[in-house]
C-alpha cells in the first residue's frame, strides 16, 4: 500500500513537470502497428511509459511477496511433516523396546518417507517384521535401507545373515557370510557367525580350520575357545574312519587331555565300533595311562582277540602292579581259550586289588574247571554281571564249552 501511494505521488510530481514542458514544446510521437496508428505528444508518451513501468514494478514486488509467502507456507508444512515423522520414528523405537512388533512396524514405516534418516526406520522395521515372521516384509525393509544408505551395505547384509541364522537357514547365511569375509577377513562378528554356521551344519573340518583365526581375533574368551576346540576335535575323532590318521592330526595338548579321549572311546563303544575302539585305546594309553580304559579294552568283542592279548600283555609288563590291566589280560586269555593262564592273571589281579569283577571272573572259571566250592565262594563275593566268555566243561574232562 505504501509503495502504491509513493508511486502515485511520484506520478503527480512527474505530471506537473511534464505539464510545464508540454506548454513549452509538446513534441510528437507516432506508433504504427499493422493498420493501427497511435499518435501523441512526446511528453504524454513519456508519462505513459513511466506509468506502465511503475505499475509493472508494483506488480513484480507484489508477486515476489506472494511467492515468499508460499515458500514460507511450504517450509512450515515440510517442517511439520518432518516433526511428525520424527515423532512416529521415536514412537516406533519405543514400541520396539516393548516388543510390540506390529505397532512398532507401522509407526516406523509411517515415519520413513519424511524421516531425516529413513534407513533407521527401515532397519528397525525389518527387525519388527522378522519378529513377526514376515520374511518378505523384512527383506523389503532391508532393501529400502540399503537404497537409502548404500555406504552401510556391509552392516545391512551382516544384519541379514543374523536373521537367516535365527531362521536356521544356515547354508544361505554361510554363503553370504563367506562373501562378507572377503571384504573384512578379520571382522570378529563375521568369524563368529561363520563358526556358528559350521557347527550347526556339522562341518567340523571347516570349523577346525577356523579355530586359529578365532584365537588371533580374540573372538572368544580362552575358556570358550578351549571348549569349542574340544567339541570340534571330539566330533572329528568320532567321525573319523582312519583312527591312526586322525589321532596324529589331533593337537598334542588335546591328546593329553583324558576328557577328549574318553568322549571318543565312549562314543565308539556306544555305537558298537569295537574294532575301531581296539585301535583307539592303545593310541590313547600310549599318550597317558588310564587303568579304566585298559579294563574296557579287555571286554571288547573284536575280530582279532590274539592281537588284543599281545597288546595287553605289553601293558602288564609296563604296569605290573595294575590290577585292572591284569584283569584285562585274564579276560583276553579266556577269549583266546588259554584257561590256565587266564586263572593265573585273575589270581594276580586279586592279589593286587580285591573287587567284584575279579571275584566274578575267578568264580565262574573255577566252577567250569570243576572247583565248584571255591568258585561258589568267589561268586558269593560278587553279584556283578559277567560277559559271556568260553569256559572249560568240567563234566567232559576240560572239554571246551562255548556259551
Amino acid at each position: 500500500m505504501k509503495l502504491l501511494t509513493l508511486a502515485l505521488i511520484s506520478a503527480a510530481i512527474l505530471g506537473g513537470v511534464v505539464g510545464t514542458l508540454l506548454v513549452r514544446d509538446p513534441g510528437y510521437i507516432m506508433v504504427v502497428y499493422g493498420d493501427t496508428v497511435f499518435e501523441t505528444s512526446f511528453w504524454v508518451g513519456v508519462v505513459l511509459l513511466l506509468l506502465i513501468y511503475a505499475l509493472m514494478s508494483a506488480a513484480l514486488v507484489l508477486g515476489i511477496k506472494i511467492l515468499r509467502g508460499q515458500s514460507r507456507l511450504s517450509d512450515w508444512r515440510s517442517g511439520r511433516q518432518a516433526e511428525q515423522a520424527r515423532d512416529q520414528t521415536l514412537r516406533g523405537l519405543s514400541l520396539m523396546i516393548e516388543a510390540r512388533w506390529l505397532e512398532a512396524q507401522r509407526a516406523l514405516r509411517g515415519g520413513a518417507e519424511k524421516s531425516a534418516m529413513p534407513q533407521i526406520n527401515h532397519l528397525n522395521a525389518a527387525r519388527a517384521a522378522h519378529a513377526l515372521g514376515e520374511i518378505q516384509a523384512r527383506d523389503d525393509d532391508l532393501q529400502q535401507a540399503l537404497v537409502a544408505w548404500p555406504k552401510a551395505s556391509f552392516a545391512i547384509n551382516l544384519l541379514r545373515t543374523e536373521f537367516l541364522i535365527q531362521d536356521a537357514s544356515f547354508e544361505q547365511a554361510l554363503v553370504e557370510l563367506l562373501a562378507l569375509r572377503k571384504l573384512a577377513p578379520k571382522h570378529v562378528d563375521v568369524l563368529l557367525k561363520i563358526a556358528h554356521c559350521y557347527e550347526a551344519l556339522g562341518n567340523w573340518q571347516a570349523l577346525s580350520a577356523l579355530l586359529d583365526e578365532l584365537a588371533k581375533a580374540k573372538a572368544l574368551s580362552e575358556t570358550a575357545l578351549e571348549d569349542l576346540r574340544h567339541k570340534v576335535w571330539t566330533a572329528l575323532l568320532i567321525e573319523a574312519q582312519d583312527i591312526a590318521d586322525i589321532w596324529k592330526k589331533l593337537p598334542k595338548r588335546l591328546r593329553a587331555e583324558s576328557s577328549v579321549a574318553r568322549a571318543w572311546i565312549d562314543h565308539l563303544l556306544a555305537t558298537e565300533r569295537e574294532d575301531a575302539a581296539q585301535q583307539a585305546i592303545p593310541l590313547v594309553l600310549a599318550q597317558q595311562w588310564d587303568s579304566d580304559l585298559a579294563e574296557k579294552y579287555g571286554v571288547l568283542s573284536t575280530s582279532d582277540a590274539a592281537r588284543q592279548l599281545t597288546t595287553a600283555k605289553e601293558w602288564l609288563k609296563a604296569h605290573p602292579a595294575d590290577a585292572q590291566v591284569a584283569l584285562t589280560v585274564g579276560r583276553l586269555s579266556l577269549k583266546n581259550r588259554q584257561f590256565d593262564q587266564a586263572r593265573e592273571y585273575f589270581e594276580l589281579s586279586l592279589r593286587l586289588r580285591q573287587g567284584r569283577a575279579i571275584y566274578a571272573e575267578l568264580g565262574r572259571l573255577c566252577i567250569s574247571m570243576g572247583e565248584v566250592q571255591r568258585g561258589s565262594e568267589y561268586l558269593l563275593r560278587s553279584l556283578t554281571d559277567l560277559q559271556d566268555l568260553p569256559l572249560p566243561d568240567a563234566s567232559a574232562g576240560r572239554r571246551l564249552v562255548k556259551p
